[in-house]
């Protein structure tokens, strides 16, 4: 794979997996997060709190309005409040704001904006921001690539526990993106993603478990993690799945089952496997045919 095509693959990858909002249960800790997600804080109480300065309850009102969570939506409120609580070194509401920059919602898009927040929040160890500087300095949006800082901040929230960043560090050892190649860090890395149910972490596991690919050969459990990803959706994992079933890898063979996985990746699209699909069905066909 050269350079070009496999940054070009990596960012998509990466794209697919972050640049994501946090939710109301990033900041858990405290009381009035644990009671707003729990539907006990009623708006009004969130309003008077947020104005007198409660800097969580300014991060929680600005979900709430960008969301619509028990108010109406309002994206304009949602950058104040968040604007408010951001300032104030409020992690999760900078990363929210640097999103709400990133996409152009509420305001005019911005994607060097959107790296100063995720910058800021970066910088006091917040996982989500880390993985979404991530993606922006590897895909170039604002300014030049720069795989090694990716790769770094993707390690940082691997390390933290962040299921997308161990998936995005896992694939950039494997693909040797902003380092060094190492394929049994990847497959570490992309374990751990997998256990958080990563259907991209799952199937690339699972192909590195079919190859011994730093990782000891073991087909039986490359199905599995094919299976789970498959079962979650991944068209990809049920395209490969499917071959295992034609082929008896890892599994007995089962041509009906086969084919059942290839109809679901090709309803999602998914052109090989509608290649793959007329393939088997010619050859059934043939073998259907008396003999001569």
């Amino acid at each position: 794979m050269t350079r070009s095509v496999r940054c070009g693959w990596f960012c998509g990858v990466a794209a697919l997996l972050s640049l994501a909002s946090c939710s109301v249960g990033a900041m858990r800790s405290d009381r009035l997060t644990l009671e707003f997600a729990a539907g006990n804080v009623d708006s009004d109480e969130l309003v008077e709190l947020a104005e007198q300065g409660d800097h969580v309850a300014e991060y929680l009102l600005g979900f709430a309005r960008e969301t619509g969570t028990g108010v109406d939506e309002d994206l304009t409120e949602a950058l104040y409040w968040y604007g408010r609580a951001a300032e104030a070194g409020h992690p999760a509401a900078q990363n929210n704001l640097g999103m709400m920059y990133f996409e152009g919602r509420g305001v005019e898009a911005s994607h060097a904006v959107a790296r100063r927040w995720f910058e800021r929040a970066a910088e006091v160890g917040f996982a989500k921001a880390q993985v979404n500087l991530g993606v922006l300095s590897l895909c170039g949006t604002d300014r030049p690539s720069d795989e090694a800082a990716a790769r770094s901040l993707f390690e940082q929230a691997a390390r933290q526990g962040l299921a997308r960043g161990q998936a995005l560090f896992g694939l950039a050892c494997y693909e040797g993106v902003g380092g060094d190649v190492d394929r049994a860090a990847a497959a570490t890395w992309l374990r751990r993603a997998a256990e958080q149910d990563v259907q991209v972490a799952q199937h690339r596991l699972a192909m590195q478990l079919l190859a011994g690919d730093g990782v000891a050969q073991d087909e039986g459990e490359a199905a599995d993690w094919l299976r789970r990803a498959s079962e979650a959706g991944s068209a990809a994992a049920q395209h490969d799945l499917a071959l295992l079933y034609v082929r008896g890898t890892g599994v007995a063979i089962d041509r009906s089952e086969a084919r059942r996985l290839l109809q679901l990746a090709a309803a999602q699209g998914l052109e090989t496997a509608r290649q793959r699909l007329a393939l088997l069905d010619r050859s059934d066909a043939q073998l259907a045919q008396p003999a001569r």
